[in-house]
């Protein structure tokens, strides 16, 4: 297996851009593989808790807890990777961890049980995307290829999960989600991070005044701020959609179909938007991206029937694919080379922990007290709020 330089020290030499596409073919089929597991969990997890007869609040407070568990673990291993350098075997501990864990879910029932399990299970699972998109960056550079056409073969194995998923759920076969999770966590996302290149280092990370580095740079700050309101919409929109389809007398088919038609509007985005990223730049495709997800969250608000719905959900998926690859290429450029897989966890920090354990938090009381259009409206305005930040924050 070759080995590649992930962070720190100049810039790598000996490695030919063919060695480096070969290691992208795996990076490719991890990104397939681990959205397969997020696409047979997310959507359907909430649906299975409200089947146990957890109320509103109770599924907002499963949602809303462990991601303050990211808040350390995503910077916890990301730092641990970019420090000894070992970021393939920090994939494949986090990988069969939360493979093995996954299991539990067949027999964990209480509240106090579902909620120690759901933190310890993040707490392994939260660092895995971060740390593959940092390393998946630098291969990508090596390769003379971009970061955006290894990520959309995530967004095609959310597809596939969403759609099969969705059948197996209707017929009854709820506990089918972790038995996938537990197959593509556990054995072959592990099997894969093991042929992923294993980063070494000319010179020895300094973790925190690199830290200090990134935190002191306005402009990053402004970005972390904006992320978390974000992380509060999606949030609302990731672990309610479902039951706000099914609550308007939608199956659990056309759940499945929702979040695979959103998952598929990122695939020409990546694949093809190149050209956008190069001509526009991150910032502005980021503002833009706030600004579509205000729109759309507000469209999934007024929304009367699963089918108009559905529709929105395309849209959704275009501005997240923007955004995403965008988000994804501010943080790197803004980072210390040497921190880049910790640059990338701070971003997802704060996405998915602060934001997205606000978001699920009041969500789930706007759900148990109020309704669906209630709730997507205020995620609408949290939308609105982040592009604000993005426009007028370095003002």
């Amino acid at each position: 297996m070759t080995n590649f330089v992930l962070s720190a020290g100049p810039e790598p030499t000996g490695q030919s851009p063919f060695a480096a596409r070969q290691a992208l073919r795996y990076s490719k089929l991890f990104y397939f593989f681990f959205f397969s597991a997020m696409g047979a969990f997310a959507p359907y997890f909430n649906i299975v808790l409200a089947a146990r007869g957890l109320t509103g609040v109770e599924i907002g407070w499963l949602g809303s807890i462990p991601p303050l568990v990211s808040l350390a673990a995503g910077p916890f291993w990301g730092g641990v990777a970019d420090r000894w350098q070992v970021h393939s075997r920090v994939l494949a501990g986090c990988a069969l961890a939360s493979g093995l864990l996954s299991l539990f879910f067949l027999r964990t029932m209480a509240l106090p049980a579902l909620l120690l399990l759901v933190i310890t299970f993040f707490f392994f699972r939260t660092p895995i995307a971060a740390i593959l998109d940092g390393a998946t960056m630098e291969i990508a550079t090596l390769a003379h290829s971009t970061y955006s056409r290894q990520r959309l073969w995530g967004s095609i194995g959310f597809i596939v999960a969403t759609f099969l998923f969705g059948r197996l759920i209707s017929g009854g076969s709820l506990n089918s989600i972790f038995w996938a999770n537990s197959l593509l966590l556990g054995v072959l996302c592990t099997l894969l991070s093991l042929r992923l290149p294993a980063g070494r280092s000319m010179e020895r990370v300094n973790l925190l005044s690199g830290l200090r580095e990134l935190l002191a740079r306005r402009t990053y700050r402004t970005f972390l701020v904006a992320l978390i309101f974000l992380g509060i919409g999606m949030a609302g929109l990731m672990n309610f959609l479902g039951l706000h389809i099914l609550a308007m007398g939608g199956s659990e088919r056309q759940v499945g179909m929702a979040f695979a038609l959103n998952s598929m509007a990122e695939i020409p985005i990546m694949f093809f938007g190149i050209s956008w990223f190069t001509r526009f730049g991150n910032a502005l495709l980021m503002r833009l991206g706030a600004v579509g997800f205000a729109v759309t969250w507000l469209l999934v608000a007024v929304a009367q029937t699963p089918g108009q719905i559905i529709g929105t959900t395309f849209l959704i998926g275009i501005f997240f694919g923007s955004f995403w690859v965008a988000a994804v290429g501010f943080a790197d450029e803004h980072s210390p080379r040497s921190l880049r897989s910790t640059g990338q966890a701070i971003m997802n920090a704060a996405l998915f922990g602060l934001g997205w354990s606000m978001g699920a938090m009041l969500g789930g009381i706007l759900w148990q007290h109020t309704n669906g259009h209630i709730l997507f409206l205020c995620m609408s305005a949290c939308g609105v709020i982040a592009a604000a930040i993005l426009f007028f924050g370095k003002r």
